[in-house]
């Protein structure tokens, strides 16, 4: 029996009286000959361990939901229902929030705020945003443009400042990652946020590639980093599995 790789599942990590935890709302199955477009199908043989059933590197895209006291707060929201290809590139499925939600015994009802990293539509999905009724959205300049929000005010943060969640605070960190609204929205920053409940810290990088100043961010105790890809496709603005490490 040959293990293929999947798209992470929901996942919890405790620290302390804070918990986070992943919950999945969509995947990307990228195509090996677009990150590496050298390769032969022959090739990859070897390495069948990291792709899926289809020959394809899989991609994790969801939300990251952190309960502190009696706070309840989620990072990102994912892709939303979607369900469609690139051909020679990826397929993307997605639309699972709610339903992971669920699974941790929530409603939208008991989410008391959303940050969010960047615009770009797989981490501020806007009807995501609307199937969340009543909850405080957060995010970095230009996000109060942002359309379809049936006026819901967008409050935006910058680098250095803090916002309070009950007895925790949220810093938002610099990014380095071009968080635009494609394909027609104007350049705009990104941000990472670090999650500070007493002693513990916990760092939520969104889309970045490394930047001066990152080893600053210490001392932490949890990093949480993303890979977007592998390969010589990957682009600016995101980490490879070397650069996350």
């Amino acid at each position: 029996v040959k293990c293929m790789a999947n798209a992470s599942h929901r996942a919890r990590l405790s620290l302390g009286a804070t918990t986070v935890t992943y919950l999945p709302d969509g995947e990307g199955h990228m195509d090996a000959a677009f990150i590496y477009p050298a390769s032969v199908p022959d090739g990859w043989a070897p390495y069948a361990q990291f792709l899926d059933a289809d020959g394809r590197f899989p991609v994790s895209i969801g939300s990251f939901l952190v309960r502190s006291g009696d706070r309840t707060i989620l990072i990102d929201l994912g892709l939303g229902t979607v369900d469609f290809e690139v051909p020679g590139v990826a397929s993307f499925r997605g639309g699972r929030l709610i339903e992971s939600l669920t699974a941790e015994g929530l409603s939208p009802s008991d989410i008391d705020t959303v940050f969010f990293t960047h615009l770009h539509h797989d981490h501020a999905d806007v009807p995501s945003l609307r199937r969340l009724p009543g909850v405080r959205l957060i995010g970095p300049a230009g996000a109060a443009a942002l359309r379809g929000l049936d006026g819901r005010e967008v409050v935006t943060v910058a680098p250095g400042e803090r916002t309070p969640i009950g007895d925790a605070s949220v810093l938002a960190v610099h990014a380095e990652h071009d968080g635009r609204r494609f394909p027609i929205g104007r350049p705009e920053g990104s941000l990472g946020f670090v999650i500070e409940a007493g002693a513990t810290r916990v760092y939520f990088a969104g889309d970045t590639d490394l930047f001066a100043g990152m080893s600053e961010l210490g001392p932490l105790d949890v990093a949480l980093l993303p890979v977007w890809g592998w390969g010589t496709s990957i682009g600016s603005g995101h980490l490879d599995p070397d650069g996350a490490a």
